[in-house]
C-alpha cells in the first residue's frame, strides 16, 4: 500500500511542472483573443482565427460574409456564389429555364426542362402524354388509356371482358374476375363441380374445395383411410398420430 501510494507521489511531481506551464501559457492571451466565456483559457475574438499561437484577422473574399467563428475558413460565400481556389467567390452563371437552388449553391432546371452539361434543354412531351416529376427517365408519362412505347403513347385496346389497369407493364389491362389472360383477349375460366375462382398468376386459375382434390380438369373427392384426417390445405390427408402414410393407407410404426 506504501509503495503504491509512493508511485502516485512521483506522478504527480512529474505532471505539476506541465500543468504549470499550462496554466501559465493560457493566462498570457494574445492580442484580438479574449478570455472563454467558460472552461477556461482564451480564444480568438470574431474575425481572427489562431494560427501559430497568434490570433490573426480572417481575410474575407468579395462576395462573401464573415461567419464569426473560429475555427475553419471563417468565411461564406453569399447565396448565388460558391468558393473557387479556397480563397474566392465566384458567381454561379444560372442558364436559360434554370433557377437558383433553394441553398443558393448550385442551380437547377425549370419544370418542362432537363439538365445537360451546361444547361436546361426541353423535355420533349409526346401526344396524348404529361410531365411528370421524376428526375429520371423519360420526364413524361402517357395519359390513363395510353401506354408507352419507345417515344410515343399507343392507345391501349381493351379485349372483352378486361379493364385498365397501369399495373400491368405489358398489356396496360387486365382480365375482369372470372377471367384469364392469353396474349391478346380474355378468356372464360371453366370452373368444374366442387371448385372455385381463384386468381393466381400460374395454374387453372381455380381451387377444389376442402375435401377434394385436383385431377386434370376435375375436383375428386378425398377418401380418408382409417385413422386418416385432411390436412392443413384440405386438399389432402395425413394420418393420426403414432401412424404414418404408407401408400394409401395409415400404417402402425413398430
Amino acid at each position: 500500500m506504501g509503495a503504491a501510494l509512493a508511485l502516485l507521489w512521483a506522478i504527480a511531481g512529474l505532471f505539476a511542472p506541465l500543468a504549470a506551464v499550462a496554466q501559465s501559457s493560457g493566462d498570457q492571451a494574445p492580442t484580438n483573443a479574449r478570455e472563454r466565456p467558460f472552461g477556461g483559457g482564451w480564444e480568438c475574438n470574431p474575425g481572427f482565427r489562431l494560427e501559430g499561437g497568434q490570433c490573426v484577422s480572417i481575410v474575407v473574399p468579395e462576395n462573401a460574409y464573415a461567419t464569426n467563428k473560429n475555427y475553419g475558413k471563417g468565411w461564406q460565400c453569399r447565396r448565388g456564389f460558391r468558393e473557387r481556389s479556397g480563397s474566392k467567390c465566384e458567381a454561379i452563371l444560372v442558364p436559360e429555364n434554370a433557377f437558383l437552388s433553394s441553398s443558393g449553391g448550385s442551380w437547377q432546371c425549370a419544370r418542362g426542362y432537363r439538365r445537360t452539361r451546361d444547361g436546361c434543354a426541353a423535355i420533349a412531351v409526346p401526344k396524348n402524354a404529361f410531365l411528370n416529376d421524376q428526375s429520371y427517365g423519360s420526364g413524361w408519362d402517357c395519359a390513363r388509356g395510353y401506354r408507352k412505347t419507345a417515344d410515343a403513347c399507343e392507345a391501349i385496346i381493351l379485349p372483352e371482358n378486361s379493364y385498365l389497369d397501369p399495373t400491368s407493364s405489358a398489356t396496360g389491362w387486365s382480365c375482369a374476375r372470372g377471367y384469364r389472360a392469353t396474349a391478346t383477349a380474355c378468356e372464360l375460366v371453366k370452373i368444374p363441380n366442387q371448385a372455385y375462382f381463384a386468381e393466381t398468376s400460374h395454374g387453372p386459375s381455380w381451387k377444389c374445395e376442402r375435401g377434394y382434390r385436383s385431377t386434370e380438369n376435375q375436383c375428386e373427392k378425398i377418401v380418408l383411410p382409417e385413422n386418416g384426417h385432411l390436412d392443413y390445405s384440405g386438399n389432402d390427408w395425413d394420418c393420426d398420430p403414432p401412424f404414418a402414410r404408407r401408400g394409401q393407407a395409415c400404417m402402425l410404426l413398430r
